[in-house]
């Protein structure tokens, strides 16, 4: 019998592959669900409807969409969202057909990994799957991925949840379909919220083999994990336990509470190895430089700030997660030395019945001015505007936008600290010094060239 989702799930492989002891440290730990992975399965729903259906995102606004029990209203923005991912899917489909190629779409398919991940009857669900059969009688595979987060920018290259469903996929239809180890795949991920251009990159059958290799050791190693663990602690988060930033952008359950991560933490800001409470409790001042060990004295405080950067993200989520724990903890009944759960500040005040409100401010004869808060809508709704309709007629056409633009302004865009790895192209920044001229090399002036001294 199939599972509905596996416990080594596609979606979490760049953790688990990494490290792991975080599967046996997330076992029984509650998966909070947020609105937001909500509003993504929803989104999903749409995008299934729409290319199986023919239609376009727009005709859901407004339907509600059961997700996981909640019903989750189809927005305006997700439908936009939405329809670049559907755009983009038709698209390539076309291409292919431009091409004289005889294209199978596949939405939403179920595809087996149990093969790779030990699991049996493991399944994962990839959005998209395009199999082109060539005129040379050549294949093509694209395993398609969306993702509607606006936080984590997900790059197509070496991804393992992309690899894993392509290998569920080769699986799934490799009885119908003649893939051999030439055969070109590609792995799309569109995520709309931060690109409206795919990440694309491409690999093929054979090493996709290789790294469902990678992935059954990796597995192997997990099952070892649980056998220590059972053993004895020490070993297990020494030997199994891998914190870095797969913790945040994988979303490890277990981070708040991970000895590897703490230590790692700690080791960074506080320096030195096997913390205790009370030597955790000693420290004060973290703007002391411990020695400069991360990069050398020597090298100077750059090279201090180049080694530091990397973990910070770390470090910042590893608080975060640290607070969320201590409170679980507390409103689970334990006892947590030194704190304790107090009530917080109460809501903002807000009018139990906005309507009874109304009429009964309207029966003190107040102004309209000092009944209602009245403001110019913003250019961000205003734009809105634009495909509004009243009848057939925008609320703001396209003659008349330009005269909108024509009084809207924007700060310029401040400079923001990015990995050389970002997209973005470096600012050219001039150095202060390189602004002045020097004049120590200048010849000194005599008071016959000067004209005189003041």
């Amino acid at each position: 019998m199939a599972k509905e989702h596996a416990d080594l799930s596609p979606s979490s492989a760049g953790r688990w592959m990494k490290c792991a002891g975080s599967v046996v440290l997330s076992q029984g730990i509650e998966d909070k669900g947020s609105e937001y992975a909500l509003e993504g399965t929803a989104a999903h729903d749409v995008a299934a409807m729409c290319l199986t259906s023919g239609t376009d995102a727009v005709a859901y606004v407004g339907r509600l969409i059961d997700a996981k029990g909640t019903e989750v209203p189809v927005t305006e923005g997700m439908a936009e969202n939405v329809q670049v991912y559907v755009d983009a899917v038709r698209q390539r489909v076309k291409a292919y057909e431009m091409a004289g190629a005889q294209v199978t779409l596949e939405v939403e398919q179920r595809v087996p990994i149990g093969h790779i991940t030990r699991e049996e009857g493991a399944e994962g669900t990839s959005d998209a799957v395009i199999i082109a059969e060539m005129p040379d009688n050549t294949l093509a595979l694209e395993v398609w991925d969306l993702k509607m987060g606006r936080g984590v920018e997900v790059e197509a290259e070496d991804n393992e949840q992309g690899q894993l469903y392509a290998l569920g996929v080769l699986k799934k239809f490799g009885i119908a379909f003649d893939f051999d180890p030439t055969t070109p795949v590609a792995i799309v991920i569109s995520q709309p919220r931060i690109a409206r251009v795919p990440s694309e990159w491409l690999t093929s059958v054979e090493a996709l083999t290789e790294f469902g290799k990678k992935c059954t050791r990796s597995v192997h190693l997990i099952k070892a994990a649980f056998h220590c663990k059972d053993g004895g602690g020490h070993e297990f988060a020494e030997k199994y336990l891998v914190p870095g930033t797969h913790c945040k952008e994988k979303f490890c359950k277990a981070r708040g509470t991970c000895p590897a991560l703490r230590e790692s933490v700690l080791s960074t800001v506080v320096g030195g190895a096997n913390h205790t409470p009370a030597s955790i409790a000693e420290f004060q001042d973290l703007t002391l430089e411990r020695d400069l060990e991360l990069a050398g004295e020597a090298e100077g405080p750059e090279a201090y700030l180049a080694a530091l950067m990397p973990k910070l993200d770390m470090i910042e989520d590893w608080c975060k997660q640290v607070r969320a724990a201590t409170e679980s903890a507390l409103l689970a009944g334990r006892t947590v030395p030194g704190y304790k759960l107090v009530e917080g500040r109460q809501g903002a005040r807000k009018w139990a019945n906005e309507a009874e409100a109304e009429a009964l401010l309207k029966s003190f004869r107040l102004k309209t001015e000092e009944m209602y808060d009245l403001s110019v809508i913003s250019p961000t709704t205003a734009e809105k505007l634009t495909k509004a309709k009243e009848g057939d007629k925008p609320l703001i056409g396209p003659r008349q936008w330009p005269k909108v633009e024509a009084l809207v302004t924007r700060a310029a865009p401040k400079p923001s600290v990015a990995p050389e790895s970002d997209k973005r192209p470096a600012l050219v920044i001039k150095p202060v010094a390189d602004e002045f001229e020097d004049l120590t090399q200048a010849e000194p002036v005599t008071e016959d060239e000067g004209g005189g001294l003041c």
